[in-house]
């Protein structure tokens, strides 16, 4: 097991059920446990539904001791409500005792009792196992999260290759001290951070800075743990300790941001703190007080009690927003977009800021051709390119197989190719057809003491400028042409960056990437900022940063580098389900179909949900207060309250909400 020394989250996992502490390798006993209950009361919901609906014959009515005649699809809806609300009614109660507060379990608590009480128990049921699945689903993604976290470690070595006395000693990561030289060879990752004193490498740390191209590692160069060295075998100081390092940080900010993450307190949970409780109190008052201090027929104010004992019962109130909600979030499942919580929703609707990852996000993330630049009159470009990837084809490096990729796809030959090399941070070389081919960056150039021209500086500069990747391609030791390699925008990246800017939301991009090409994709896509040459944390502070002057804030992103800025954001947003686990799952809204249109449809879809639900929240709050005086003054029956305040008032918000379903629709 690989001791990566996370600093563990603050948050304490209760039983749901019986509610002492128990550590995180018990969740999924807990999930069981819950789950057990869930799975029971549906199978009584279901039984219940096909007894009143499918075959009333059945439906018998029972005589029970001390609780008069039932239905047996009453008994039924009573087993679901009990079964279903265990835990909303163990946690909504000792949260009464323990803390004197009104939550919303308990909210939900009462609503179930009100409606038992006026003989509604498919409504019980309903309402409490609505609430009892979502939360279990949130219990999952929570202990999921947690575990996708752990499994980063598989991104770090177990060991080190520690130099001691002129030998190499398999040490374990956690053990090798600042100032030890360790030793990494090519196809191995990198496991402590450092700075190389011997050697030069291509290194690749999309990892950690999210960069698409592979970088040449050389003599006093940084070097972090988890970055993978491809070619080349490097000496390393090591700078840093095993829990110290950038990667270890990286996971820790993760966890941190997840823990500051606080859920978003709604207006029904803070309403319900004083609602329940005073429109009981009015209810016990009324019956116990009105004949006393305003005289009258007792019986007449117990009837105006038992009205406001109905009205008491905040079902229609409690469902105002999860229906939209959930109306909202299956909305977008339908068109790839997977929201965690509707919570999340909600504060989609707020974000003043969206900031975007570059590799894999608002780009492919990989490397392609862009462009063969043939600098002499013996060769044309599809000769170039053929000799090119003639010799490519032997190295695994990712350039490699791009170049080889490329030539294959335009059905170029590739020709036998004797005496290969491969020169690690340099490029590769050979012979075909009896010259020798050299393609690789400016250090192979020196190599092999081969001079540029003023036209091929020229050319390289220009396109050194524009952000790509320049390969010199040299025949016989004289440069023949250039290849040029770039990272391929997506392409909806321009349209979503347009549409984001004409509902006044400001973009922002933050990349790993060097200055260059963060410049000239910025500058391609027409987007508001930039920020270049960033690490994991620097993404972090940058979005806090950007929280802090303009609001809300979404971040976009794909890469294990993304994930603490993912986590830090206000909503967090997984390009893609073909991610890094720990990405996706730390995210709070994943697109599974990686178009990045879906970010400006998630925001008008989150306006349209909060609009629904804000209107289902006031009609349902003004509607009950309005019964309630009328109550009082005599003008409604019992009836009227069990119809207009509860099960007619929860129809129409439920049909309300479902109206976002068909949102985004063709006409």
């Amino acid at each position: 097991m690989h001791d990566i020394r996370v600093r563990k989250p603050k948050r304490e996992t209760k039983c749901r059920i019986c509610g002492p502490l128990v550590c995180r390798a018990e969740a999924e006993g807990i999930l069981g446990h819950i789950a057990f209950f869930i799975y029971i009361s549906m199978i009584s919901l279901s039984i219940g539904l096909m007894l009143r609906y499918v075959f009333p014959s059945w439906d018998v009515v029972l005589l029970l001791p001390l609780i008069g005649s039932l239905r047996l699809s009453e008994i039924m809806f009573i087993i679901a409500t009990i079964l279903g609300g265990l835990r909303i009614f163990t946690i909504g109660i000792r949260e009464l005792i323990e803390h004197k507060e009104f939550d919303v379990d308990i909210l939900v608590f009462f609503a179930a009792i009100g409606a038992i009480l006026i003989r509604y128990f498919l409504e019980a049921a309903l309402v409490v196992n609505l609430f009892t699945i979502a939360d279990y689903l949130e219990t999952i993604a929570v202990s999921k999260a947690e575990r996708e976290i752990e499994k980063l470690i598989q991104y770090l070595p177990n060991t080190a290759k520690v130099l001691r006395d002129g030998r190499e000693e398999e040490v374990l990561r956690e053990l090798v001290n600042v100032g030890d030289l360790i030793v990494v060879r090519p196809g191995e990752r990198i496991p402590l951070d450092g700075v190389i004193v011997k050697g030069e490498a291509n290194v690749d740390q999309s990892i950690i800075t999210g960069e698409s191209i592979p970088v040449c590692k050389t003599v006093e160069d940084e070097v972090f743990a988890g970055t993978f060295c491809l070619d080349g075998r490097l000496v390393i100081r090591v700078t840093k300790r095993a829990e110290e390092s950038l990667f270890n940080r990286m996971v820790n900010m993760v966890l941190e941001a997840r823990e500051r993450r606080t859920d978003i307190e709604t207006f029904i949970e803070r309403f319900s703190r004083y609602y329940v409780p005073t429109v009981l109190g009015l209810a016990v008052f009324t019956m116990i007080g009105g004949s006393l201090l305003l005289g009258g027929d007792p019986r007449l104010w117990i009837y105006k009690g038992l009205i406001l004992l109905v009205l008491s019962c905040p079902c229609a109130l409690a469902i105002s927003v999860p229906a939209g909600m959930i109306s909202g979030v299956v909305n977008a499942a339908r068109r790839g977009i997977l929201i965690k919580g509707s919570k999340f929703l909600e504060e989609m609707s707020n974000v003043k800021v969206v900031a975007f990852d570059k590799t894999g996000t608002l780009t492919r993330g990989e490397l392609v051709v862009k462009e063969v630049i043939s600098m002499v009159d013996t060769v044309n470009q599809d000769e170039l390119l053929s000799l090119i990837a003639s010799v490519e084809k032997y190295s695994t490096h990712p350039i490699s197989r791009a170049i080889v990729e490329h030539a294959e796809k335009l059905g170029l030959k590739l020709i036998e190719v004797k005496n290969f090399r491969e020169h690690p941070g340099r490029g590769v070389s050979g012979i075909v057809d009896g010259k020798l081919i050299i393609v690789g960056n400016s250090k192979i150039l020196e190599e092999f003491s081969i001079q540029l021209t003023p036209k091929v500086l020229s050319v390289t500069k220009k396109y050194d400028e524009e952000g790509g990747k320049v390969l010199f391609a040299c025949i016989d030791n004289r440069v023949a042409g250039l290849l040029v390699l770039a990272d391929k925008l997506k392409p909806e990246t321009k349209d979503a960056i347009k549409a984001l800017k004409d509902k006044g939301i400001k973009t922002i991009m933050l990349t790993g990437d060097n200055e260059r090409v963060a410049r000239t994709i910025a500058k391609e896509i027409e987007i508001d900022a930039y920020y270049a040459n960033l690490l994991p944390d620097e993404k972090v502070n940058i979005v806090k940063e950007i929280s802090r002057k303009y609001g809300k804030v979404a971040y976009a992103g794909d890469g294990i580098n993304d994930a603490p800025a993912i986590a830090s954001a206000d909503v967090g947003i997984a390009m893609g389900m073909r991610g890094i686990d720990v990405t996706i799952e730390t995210a709070d809204m994943v697109l599974a179909n990686d178009n990045l249109m879906n970010i400006p449809y998630l925001l008008d879809l989150s306006k349209k949900t909060v609009s629904i639900v804000r209107f289902n929240v006031i009609l349902s709050i003004t509607l009950k207060f309005l019964l309630a005086v009328l109550a009082l003054l005599g003008f409604i029956t019992l009836i009227d309250a069990v119809a207009f305040g509860d099960d007619g008032l929860a129809l129409v918000v439920v049909f309300n909400s479902f109206r976002l379903l068909r949102y985004g629709k063709p006409k």
